[in-house]
């Protein structure tokens, strides 16, 4: 009888233990995923930011060489809406995956302004004077803090990825309220900060990034 009970114990602890692995696993496993989803999202949104800039570029530099439609401001306007709203899905995975220092916030702050300035561009049927060499200063300076900025985020992303550990918890995610904060005090940056100046001097870009002479982005 003895015996027989050792065996029913052994036996419940086994699957009760393996039980648990496999939850784990399978946790870990659907984190991953998400995690994975969430930086290819990025990509994505990235490359299609690149995408409609240089469309409108070309359409507000060269409209006598390129032939574009009669409503390429309303098709541009709406792609960049797109692509701000899944930028900014991705900037509310940060907040909530993060615990972010004041120099995360502003720099994301900072990126959410950089990049909200092709809409607003577009909206205004103006040029986004942002160019790869160095002709024009300033246009110079935000092409060269845009990139870093996009860097930045990327990394900060990249970083909150699920480990795969089983039984190994991540203990530096933010509260729910501290989460709120962070995002108000990222979308709050446009009120108190230059993001040009502040990228540049957080990140000290001038250091990192070299003049350049030549092509135009």
């Amino acid at each position: 009888m003895t015996g027989l009970l050792s065996v029913v114990l052994a036996s419940g602890l086994a699957w009760l233990i393996g039980s648990q692995i496999t939850y784990r696993w399978d946790d870990v496993k659907r984190r991953r995923e998400l995690d994975l989803a969430a930086v290819e999202s990025f990509y994505r949104a990235y490359g299609c930011f690149i995408e409609v800039w240089r469309l409108w570029s070309a359409h507000k530099r060269h409209s006598q060489q390129v032939t574009t439609p009669d409503d390429m401001q309303w098709h541009c306007l709406q792609r960049a809406a797109a692509v701000e709203g899944s930028l900014e899905a991705i900037l509310i995975k940060i907040v909530l995956e993060r615990r972010l220092t004041d120099d995360d916030l502003r720099l994301l702050g900072c990126f959410r302004q950089a990049y909200q300035s092709l809409r607003e561009s577009i909206r205004a049927d103006s040029e986004l004077r942002w160019y790869a060499s160095d002709g024009d200063d300033e246009a110079y300076r935000r092409y060269r803090a845009f990139k870093a900025l996009a860097i930045y985020a990327a990394d900060l992303l990249q970083s909150n990825q699920t480990r795969w550990f089983i039984g190994k918890r991540r203990t530096d995610l933010p509260s729910g309220r501290e989460s709120v904060g962070f995002l108000l005090a990222a979308t709050d940056v446009a009120r108190t900060y230059d993001w040009l100046e502040t990228a540049e001097r957080i990140l000290d870009i001038e250091s990192l990034a070299p003049r350049r002479t030549g092509a135009r982005s």
